[in-house]
């Protein structure tokens, strides 16, 4: 037998080595030799194979090696925040001012509304949260320059725009040259502020700083920032105990979250997309941001803020009804004046400033509405309400209600059949029509049946 050593470390694609029997003369040698030859290829090829895999095995757990030290790192930057506190959370809090009497519950004392009624707690974090274009950025940049203009001092932590735009509107809504420079803190972070010890000496050097305001302006880019999930309720209590928490509480600043919500308006509620803890984690207020007049240069515009959220309970005394669909009360109407050219007007009026009765705004599903009258426009009459919520997308308690509204206000008939009812369209509803509805265009001519355009249904005979 041939010694397999001879073969160690061959590659499989090496020449050939000559068989050194003649097989004519040695026949059994010659066969042996070629078989320990490819016994040893084969020893080759399932060494190289153990490797390949061993290697592939070493690369996923590096993955998750580096995976795990990630969350670590977000668990010890927690803990370092922890850590880093004058005193322990566990030791007993001092309960005599409450006890003797001599405790002044919190009040609101930033933005202010035209009333002296203000919406934001110093210390505390909230959110202004609205779909994409809504002004809900405005809104917070317009606080921004009140308290600039004022003398005093705020942070601006931007994950989405830039300084030009975001300075640049700052000094169109009054804030001068000079305030922005002495009171402005700019910030456009790329890596969580733990990342290097220069980011980390440079994020306590602005916890160490005295703030009126700090705006963190986009949440979920934040997130991603931080390698949180937007998603993820615990990872987004972290990051809010890791950075919002002790913006606000070390600083004084009131904190301004400014964030996005789903694109469903019906199944959104007053929630901002992503996390559930998004809400959970505020300890100040909440505010839902709705367009009521389009904002743009030479627009006059309207905002409506919707307080979604209040944990000191001071300022819902002094806004809207409340609005059981998403549990929400009109908290101001923040007008937006940019018709003067270079310069954006901000003025922040209480509820119902503009002749409306702010104390009894009832939602309208006005894009169910339209979605049902679409429906029953391609259909035959004589509906049941089961037919409908079966064939609208939506939620069948919010396409009830929709449906409801269009037999109030008599776009759709309603007559007893049987058990149920039949339904029939009498004219057709568009959101653009409703003077309503946050969609209505007032050059639209009005709704069909104010024109005469659709008869009602005759449901008796002729």
């Amino acid at each position: 037998m041939t010694d397999l050593n001879l073969w160690e470390g061959m590659d499989t694609v090496a020449p050939e080595e000559p068989n050194p029997y003649d097989p004519e003369q040695w026949p059994e040698e010659h066969a042996d030799f070629e078989a320990d030859k490819q016994r040893a290829r084969a020893q080759v090829r399932a060494e190289r194979e153990r490797q390949r895999l061993t290697e592939e095995t070493e690369r996923e757990y590096l993955r998750l090696r580096a995976r795990k030290l990630a969350e670590q790192r977000l668990n010890d930057e927690q803990h370092q925040a922890v850590d880093d506190a004058p005193a322990s959370s566990w030791a007993p809090l001092d309960l005599s001012a409450i006890l003797d009497g001599s405790y002044v519950p919190e009040e609101p004392s930033l933005m202010p509304r035209c009333d002296g009624v203000c919406l934001l707690y110093p210390g505390r974090v909230h959110t202004f949260q609205g779909e994409s274009e809504s002004g809900k950025s405005m809104v917070a940049q317009a606080e921004t320059a009140r308290i600039l203009a004022a003398g005093g001092r705020a942070a601006y932590i931007d994950f989405e725009s830039d300084a030009s735009v975001v300075v640049g509107r700052i000094l169109m809504m009054g804030a001068t040259r000079e305030q922005v420079a002495a009171g402005l803190l700019y910030l456009r972070p790329g890596v969580r502020p733990h990342a290097t010890n220069d980011d980390r000496a440079a994020f306590e050097q602005l916890l160490r700083d005295r703030l009126d305001l700090a705006v963190i302006d986009g949440v979920t880019e934040a997130a991603s920032v931080f390698g949180v999930a937007s998603k993820d309720n615990d990872e987004i209590t972290a990051w809010n105990r890791l950075f919002a928490r002790p913006l606000a509480q070390q600083t004084g600043a009131a904190v301004i979250q400014v964030d996005h919500v789903t694109k469903d308006s019906e199944s959104r509620g007053r929630f901002a997309i992503g996390a559930q803890a998004k809400m959970s984690a505020l300890d100040g207020a909440a505010y839902v941001v709705e367009v009521k007049e389009p904002l743009g240069r030479g627009l006059r515009g309207v905002v409506v803020l919707r307080v979604a959220k209040d944990r000191p309970g001071a300022i819902r005394p002094n806004c809207g009804q409340f609005r059981k669909s998403d549990r929400t009360q009109e908290a101001a109407q923040v007008v937006v004046d940019s018709t003067t050219d270079g310069v954006i007007t901000v003025t922040v009026e209480p509820p119902g400033a503009d002749g409306t009765d702010g104390r009894t705004d009832e939602f309208r599903p006005t894009a169910l509405m339209e979605r049902v009258s679409r429906f029953l426009e391609s259909q035959p009459p004589g509906l049941s309400e089961n037919k409908i919520t079966g064939g609208v997308e939506g939620r069948a308690v919010q396409i009830r209600k929709a449906l409801t509204v269009l037999v109030e206000e008599k776009y759709v008939a309603r007559q007893q059949a049987g058990r149920g009812f039949a339904h029939q369209l009498v004219a057709a509803y568009r959101q653009s029509e409703d003077p309503k509805s946050d969609k209505y265009a007032a050059d639209s001519g009005g709704p069909m049946w104010h024109r005469d355009e659709v008869e009602p249904p005759n449901w008796g005979p002729e």
